[in-house]
């Protein structure tokens, strides 16, 4: 089920995010910029803005892996990026560990073959 525009709204609302930028008339006016932009643009263009963003997290994810073990290879850098993405879907502890193992050993695996 989708949730209506309201239901939708109300949960931007409580965006930390948007409540400081409130705060301010620079903040408003680009919270209204933004929105006026949003609704502009067709639902196919909000998906691929959507993927756009998802790409550019997932790089600057890989970025700040990388400045906290520079001598990592870039095998590491993929588990240590693979377990952050795991941690950030709320898993019991056990299925987290479980899951990380199974990473681990994917990863052992492609090191050996590399």
């Amino acid at each position: 089920m989708t949730p209506d525009l309201t239901t939708v709204e109300a949960t931007l609302n409580r965006e930390p995010e948007r409540q400081i930028a409130m705060s301010t008339a620079a903040g408003r006016e680009a919270l209204a910029v933004h929105e006026r932009v949003m609704r502009s643009l067709t639902r196919s263009q909000k998906l691929a803005k959507a993927f756009e963003l998802t790409h550019i997290t997932r790089e600057l994810m890989r970025v700040g892996i990388r400045r906290q073990h520079p001598k990592a290879s870039d095998t590491e850098i993929q588990r240590l990026y693979v377990h952050q993405l795991l941690e950030y879907q709320n898993l019991d502890p056990e299925t987290l560990a479980e899951c990380q193992k199974r990473v681990d050993k994917l990863h052992q695996n492609v090191a050996t073959s590399d």
